[in-house]
C-alpha cells in the first residue's frame, strides 16, 4: 500500500462485539482489521512530515491532545481541531 500525504489512511473502531463489526465491514466493503486496542473511532491520516504537520496544526487552531510518540513502524501524533474531534497523524 502507497502511503499519500494527507489522506486518511487507518481508521480505529471501537466495538463492544469486534469479531461482528470486522465481519460487517469485511463483507460490505471488503476490508481487514489489525487489532490494535479498545479505543475509537479514530481517523488516521498519513503524513510525509509529521513536524510540519503539526506545525499547521496548531497556527490554525488546532490542539495537539497527545504529542508525538513512536511505536513499531513509526511515529504520531493525535491532535483536536476547531470542534474538538480528535483525530491523528502518523509517518514512518
Amino acid at each position: 500500500m502507497t502511503n499519500k500525504h494527507h489522506t486518511i489512511n487507518n481508521i480505529e473502531f471501537s466495538a463492544k462485539n469486534f469479531s461482528k463489526l470486522k465481519a460487517f465491514y469485511g463483507d460490505v466493503f471488503g476490508w481487514t482489521f489489525t487489532e490494535y486496542g479498545d479505543d475509537g473511532p479514530l481517523v488516521i491520516l498519513y503524513s510525509e512530515n509529521l513536524e510540519a504537520t503539526e506545525q499547521a496544526v496548531k497556527q490554525h487552531g488546532g490542539t495537539i491532545s497527545t504529542p508525538t510518540f513512536s511505536f513499531p513502524g513509526g511515529r504520531r501524533f493525535h491532535f483536536k481541531d476547531v470542534e474538538g474531534n480528535e483525530l491523528a497523524v502518523w509517518s514512518e
